[in-house]
């Protein structure tokens, strides 16, 4: 199971019982909430099921919960942090971007740029 933008699962107390359940290192895991919407009731979805799946947390910052919550789910499972440089993220965005002008200006000041990310050659092109 994937959660992307985990950010948003992790801030409500039910979520963050529901990361920890689930990062448990026993072979079968339940997967439970305690409310539903009415449409998913009226399709008999349940409210639980066990799984054996693994578990991937894709977030842009795990700075949210208590230090004991982010220290339980740590343990639970393996860190992966991606931080590429500058250069690795142009380089990449190079494959795809369509603004040969932009790409080449953003290019000459990657030493000056914060927070690269693709959006920033999007919303420049945006504004171009």
């Amino acid at each position: 199971m994937i959660f992307d933008d985990a950010e948003v699962l992790w801030k409500r107390p039910g979520g963050r019982i529901l990361i920890r359940s689930l990062t448990e290192h026993r072979p079968q895991k339940l997967f439970q909430w305690k409310s539903t919407t009415k449409d998913l009731k009226k399709a008999g979805v349940p409210q639980s099921f066990h799984t054996t799946s693994k578990i991937a947390i894709i977030a842009n910052r795990f700075s949210f919960g208590s230090e004991e919550e982010r220290e339980a789910v740590l343990d639970h499972g393996h860190l992966v942090l991606f931080d590429p440089l500058p250069l690795e993220i142009h380089q990449r965005i190079g494959d795809w971007f369509w603004c040969q002008e932009i790409y080449d200006y953003l290019g000459e000041r990657l030493h000056m740029l914060d927070n690269l990310s693709a959006r920033t050659y999007i919303k420049a092109w945006e504004r171009k």
